[in-house]
């Protein structure tokens, strides 16, 4: 059975929250890193996004990103929302369609990529990213 990859950052990152007029403030302390993904949001840096959108990935669409620091004042505009249009669920997993290049949601805050993205992806050498093979990281989970 082919199974999408769970896609996170080895890089830590600060908890972002999104506010109401679709800024995100940092909550804690660092680096924002190149891929946070959040509670209904997905922010990745301009290099990863400009990579997606040439693959022309399904069903997914980019808007900028305002990052703002409380703390400093910072302003950042170096993400790019990453807006994903397929969503799956735990009892769905042997029948998602993973054929091509597909981003998915998964419980609202994970985020999951096709075996063809995946391997894209490593190719191009984004070696901040992990990946990990259907939900071989979620706790309770056999697939």
């Amino acid at each position: 059975m082919t199974l999408p990859f769970h896609v996170s950052c080895t890089l830590e990152s600060p908890l972002l929250y999104e506010l109401p007029d679709d800024r995100f403030q940092i909550m804690t302390t660092g680096a924002v890193g190149p891929l946070v993904a959040g509670y209904q949001f997905l922010l990745v840096n301009a290099e990863l996004a400009s990579f997606l959108a040439s693959l022309e990935v399904e069903r997914v669409t980019y808007r900028p990103a305002t990052i703002t620091d409380p703390r400093t004042g910072a302003v950042l505009r170096t993400h790019t929302r990453v807006v994903v249009q397929q969503y799956f669920h735990d009892r769905d997993l042997p029948d998602v369609p993973l054929s091509g290049y597909k981003i998915l949601a998964f419980a609202d805050q994970y985020y999951f990529v096709s075996p063809g993205l995946k391997d894209a992806l490593e190719a191009r050498g984004f070696e901040y990213l992990r990946f990990s093979e259907g939900l071989s990281q979620f706790a309770g989970c056999a697939a």
